[in-house]
């Protein structure tokens, strides 16, 4: 069964990832202590959670022939046993006891590539830069937390 083996978020605009082993989620704020989680930062809402599939991931890094820690790709939580694409945009996950709402896809930026060049293109595939939510229902996530479509 997926589950959620890392969990990041970013204080403020551009600062880096910080790891946590437990966060708090709600409809407002997202994750509690990320900067794009309020309603409103990028208008809608619909980007208030980001997730990272490992194994979608892994194959980004067996393009480049190079590991990167997952936390490079800015992401809110990393999962596993889990793929994303484009059927899953409008399906809800349930994480812990959080209810999010797949709304896209994450688009990897230029950021991407000056963390490694090449991380770009090897993510733009396949959904491969993970998806991005809303929030439905406030929780709790923690590593180890079971993630499945409800």
């Amino acid at each position: 069964m997926p589950r959620i083996v890392g969990i990041a978020v970013k204080p403020t605009h551009r600062s880096p990832m910080q790891t946590l082993l437990k966060v708090n989620v709600t409809e407002e704020k997202g994750l509690e202590g990320d900067y794009c989680g309020a309603v409103g930062l990028f208008g809608t809402g619909k980007r208030q959670v980001t997730i990272l599939s490992a194994d979608q991931w892994e194959l980004a890094c067996r393009t480049l022939t190079f590991w990167l820690p997952w936390t490079t790709r800015r992401a809110n939580l990393y999962v596993t046993d889990m793929s994303f694409g484009p059927e899953d945009v409008g399906k809800r996950l349930l994480v812990g006891d959080v209810e999010l709402e797949i709304t896209g896809e994450t688009k990897p930026c230029r950021r991407m590539d000056e963390a490694h060049e090449g991380l770009r293109a090897a993510l733009k595939p396949d959904f491969r830069a993970g998806v991005t939510c809303r929030v439905v229902k406030n929780g709790s996530i923690s590593i180890g937390s079971f993630a499945q479509y409800i």
